[in-house]
């Protein structure tokens, strides 16, 4: 509130959520805040673009990176915990982390980045043939 009122001139308020570093605004907070104002409120989401695939944590990261793993084809890691994570560039987010339950939302949107012009980071198989699941592993 001190920053509005310390620029009275201001004719909107605008945040990027989440941040380059993954940083979630209080999104609620500030439209309340600048609607309070009289001010309109602009979100940039732009790297916001992983949101979607929040996956449910099966077991914890370093459970599922230091366990057993073994490499499927990436249709069949379906319903299967992730033992890597998998970072899409642009937007440099992690779509996948390990412990992660793997939908077919994820396979579906890897499966276009791989065939597009978006760099992978993360995995072993960097072509996204494969993943690395932790074995024995059906959610």
């Amino acid at each position: 509130m001190a920053a509005l009122e310390a620029h009275s001139s201001a004719r909107a308020l605008f945040v990027t959520s989440p941040s380059y570093n993954g940083f979630c605004a209080d999104v609620p907070g500030l439209a309340a805040l600048a609607h309070g104002a009289g001010l309109p409120l602009v979100v940039d989401q732009a790297w916001g673009a992983h949101l979607r695939f929040a996956g449910r944590q099966a077991i914890s990261p370093r459970e599922a990176f230091f366990g057993a793993c073994e490499a499927l084809s990436l249709a069949a890691c379906v319903g299967r915990v992730s033992a890597e994570m998998v970072v899409p560039y642009p937007p440099g987010i992690p779509v996948l982390g390990p412990g992660e339950e793997i939908s077919a939302e994820t396979v579906d949107y890897l499966r276009g980045a791989a065939a597009g012009s978006i760099l992978i980071h993360g995995p072993r198989d960097l072509t996204l043939a494969t993943l690395q699941v932790v074995a024995g592993s059906l959610v």
